[in-house]
């Protein structure tokens, strides 16, 4: 009986697995969530990623069984939001929500953070495509202005 590549590297990693998760049981959650936990969205309420947050807080509040609260911190394409966020402490008990205006503040001005290093991202949310179409006065309109 031969063993393909795929099976003997999936067996490795269930081996490596087992071994370690009596380790990573034990040490477990212990008592985390012990106090509520904040989602900062930047932006303001109403918004898409204000609707997203609060949907994920009900779905964490629920599992969890501890108090997850969504805080709309908006203004400067969302920097001031993530710059508060960037100074809570760093103890898991504060999240938050960006949006692609994210990606294009670092371009724009100069922040108080680092864009790259100082954010850790946990998980791609949502996805949305984006198509433009502009018509002919439009885009003549545009040639004419710049």
């Amino acid at each position: 009986m031969t063993i393909s590549r795929r099976h003997f590297i999936a067996s490795l990693g269930a081996l490596s697995l087992s071994a370690t998760a009596p380790a990573i049981l034990a040490q477990g959650l212990g008592d985390y969530p012990n106090r509520p936990i904040k989602i900062i969205v930047p932006l303001a309420a109403g918004g898409g990623s204000d609707l997203t947050a609060r949907q994920i807080a009900k779905l964490l509040t629920e599992r969890m069984g501890s108090p997850v609260i969504v805080e709309n911190k908006p203004g400067a394409s969302g920097s001031i939001g993530t710059n508060y966020a960037l100074r809570s402490p760093a103890d898991g008990y504060t999240l938050i929500m960006l949006s692609s205006s994210y990606t294009s503040n670092a371009a724009l001005r100069e922040l108080p953070y680092d864009s790259i290093q100082d954010i850790e991202p946990i998980s791609l949310v949502n996805y949305s495509p984006l198509k433009q179409r502009a018509s002919k006065t439009t885009a003549r309109l545009l040639f004419f202005l710049f």
